[in-house]
């Protein structure tokens, strides 16, 4: 078989692997799974404990990989010795803070999927165009949402009342994947190599079931997107004059002309209530507990509890509600300790490195979010942010721009400039 068949058959794998990933419901993750064990005490299952068919997939593919290609870089090794370096002490922490780290296993398992992610990412994009993996990530957000709409008229509900997500990724987690598909989307347009009518179609299936995930900061992040976008373009005035006249046109007819169907878009009635709230004086969505609660366990474990989310939530549930964090970085830091200060290096690293700036806002919007959220308990979350984290480095480092193949333009461009 030549080089190129074998090229073409082991990118429909990859890609194939990526679909059947995002777009599995939650079957695929909650019974097919292997090692499943939890506390007794945990309150707030978020996600299976053990390795599922897509973790052995994976490794066997890893292994694979390394028993047939012995050469790897030094800069590959020197990070991935890192991460299990400061794992291995993160699970010294955990034992050290009285916890059984074979029944507190979770933290391990999260830490063998990060470099799963990162190996099979990297692995993807440093043997094809990276736009291939900008198509698949935005064609399976257009689908969950065609999937999840279609859901919703059926009648389903997920597990926060009145609110659709991805198939089990959570609210927040399906609003930030439909924002980071949003920011890919608009960054392909402005390389000028999407199609006009794929994007366009693209952007309302994303935008008009944005609003059913009830996301009350998707709507910031959506102007802050189009903002940049239009600015890039140098179109900011006229394209958000239009638009806030056209938005501020139908919200007013949907309000006062046909207020009941309002009741069924699930941001409506979040931001409605959250006026309610502001007027009333009494705008409290339980954060402000977790937070006081975050602080507290953190000045008990000044140096970290150690690798497991369940420690954490053990810890949290001592003082108030057992659940994460809420925030990316106070969780970190009681799973890491002081080397959460590699992560934030490298975050800043990447906030400060020329990139496009669609790319670069989109960024940010990420770290934003995870100032009041914490979704890396969610397999499907885990993976979306790692890829566009792949994606913005590959950008900084090779300023990859979109070439050609459908749903773009017929156009040949270097993969490096």
């Amino acid at each position: 078989m030549s080089n190129s068949n074998s090229s073409s058959i082991l990118l429909i794998v990859l890609v194939a692997f990526i679909s059947f990933f995002l777009l599995s419901p939650s079957y695929f993750f909650w019974e097919l799974i292997f090692f499943d064990e939890y506390p007794e005490f945990i309150r707030y299952k978020l996600w299976p404990s053990g390795l599922n068919i897509f973790d052995i997939f994976l490794i066997f593919s890893a292994l694979f990989y390394a028993v047939t290609r012995v050469r790897v870089q030094v800069k590959a090794i020197t990070g991935y010795s890192a991460v299990v370096f400061i794992s291995t002490f993160s699970i010294f922490m955990l034992a050290l803070n009285s916890y059984d780290v074979f029944i507190f296993h979770d933290g391990m398992v999260f830490v063998l999927r990060c470099l799963l992610y990162i190996w099979f990412l990297t692995f993807f994009l440093k043997k094809y165009d990276p736009n291939v993996l900008l198509k698949i990530l935005v064609f399976c957000c257009v689908a969950l949402s065609v999937v999840s709409a279609i859901a919703l008229t059926l009648g389903y509900e997920s597990n926060t009342p009145g609110r659709m997500n991805y198939m089990g990724m959570g609210t927040n987690g399906t609003a930030d994947f439909a924002i980071i598909s949003i920011g890919l989307l608009l960054y392909m347009k402005h390389k000028g190599n999407i199609n006009s009518s794929y994007f366009y179609l693209a952007l309302l299936i994303i935008l008009l079931f944005l609003p059913f995930a009830g996301s009350r900061r998707s709507i910031v992040y959506v102007v802050l997107l189009f903002s940049v976008y239009w600015t890039v373009k140098g179109r900011f005035l006229y394209y958000s004059t239009i638009s806030l006249f056209t938005l501020s046109c139908v919200s007013l007819v949907l309000y006062y002309e046909y207020p009941h169907l309002l009741e069924d878009v699930s941001l409506a009635v979040r931001v409605l209530e959250t006026i309610d709230s502001i007027n009333a004086g009494s705008l409290n969505d339980g954060r402000d507990e977790m937070y006081i609660s975050a602080l507290q366990v953190l000045s008990d474990y000044p140096l970290g509890i150690g690798l497991s989310d369940w420690a954490i939530q053990n810890e949290m549930g001592k003082i108030h509600v057992g659940s994460h964090m809420h925030n990316l970085f106070l969780q970190t830091y009681a799973k890491f300790g002081v080397f959460t200060v590699v992560l934030l290096y490298f975050l800043l690293h990447m906030l400060i490195k020329k990139n496009d700036p669609i790319l670069k806002i989109t960024y940010i919007i990420i770290l934003i979010s995870m100032l009041s959220g914490y979704g890396y308990w969610n397999q499907k979350t885990l993976f979306i942010h790692m890829a566009f984290l792949v994606i913005l480095y590959k950008a900084s480092y090779e300023n990859f721009i979109p070439s050609s193949g459908l749903p773009f333009k017929n156009r040949r461009r270097p993969y490096c400039q």
